[in-house]
């Protein structure tokens, strides 16, 4: 017996149909640090008519920004402002309906991970100067190194698999 789809349940397009979001970076404010007014350079980053999650992970990249040097516990560097604009950048690019929230990380040379582990496809997206790439393991088809250039597209090849269950 075929199950039956709720009328009131509207599909999901894909990516190629999706609009284009903008993402505006805010300029560099001095985030407080104790009673001394010190701290690192927080940038900020705004996107209209974003979804809940979206405004989330833009909002956790923004947040990357105040981690001083050493937030590991051991000597990483402090997250770049051009590490979380090109992270910005690229979720503005892939933040389709439907898609799951990523997972945001920072990297201890300063970069930004973008990841989804779901559908049996694990996906990390890292912005960094030492080892820039898309890294994909697919359970299905086995691993691939990719340049930073191919996120978008691999992101959108993998769209139905990300999907939010």
């Amino acid at each position: 017996m075929a199950s039956a789809v709720s009328p009131l349940a509207l599909p999901v397009p894909p990516p190629e149909a999706q609009p284009v979001r903008s993402a505006r970076i805010e300029a560099p404010q001095r985030r407080a640090a104790g009673d001394r007014g010190e701290g690192p350079d927080v940038w900020t980053v705004l996107a209209p008519d974003a979804s809940p999650w979206y405004r989330a992970a833009l909002d956790r990249i923004s947040g990357l920004t105040a981690l001083a040097v050493g937030w590991n516990g051991y000597d990483a560097r402090e997250v770049k402002a051009d590490m979380v604009i090109d992270a910005a950048k690229f979720l503005t690019k892939v933040a389709f309906p439907g898609i799951a929230a990523p997972s945001i990380v920072p990297l201890s040379d300063g970069g930004v991970q973008i990841e989804w582990h779901r559908g049996g496809v694990d996906i990390e997206v890292a912005f960094s100067d030492e080892e820039p790439g898309v890294y994909v393991v697919d359970r299905e088809g086995g691993e691939v190194e990719l340049p930073l250039t191919e996120a978008v597209p691999t992101i959108a090849k993998y769209w139905r698999r990300l999907q939010d269950s």
